[in-house]
């Protein structure tokens, strides 16, 4: 995924993924996935 967005912008996207993955439950994922998507 990260292949498909900007060089410049990628630390940024893995940030969120990472927040996302490592979660600690599911509604904190549900949470960080909602603020992924307004990004």
């Amino acid at each position: 995924m990260l292949d498909k967005v900007a060089k410049s912008v990628q630390p940024a996207i893995k940030s969120d993924l990472r927040d996302i993955y490592l979660a600690p439950n599911r509604a904190a994922a549900v949470t960080a996935i909602d603020i992924f998507v307004e990004k």
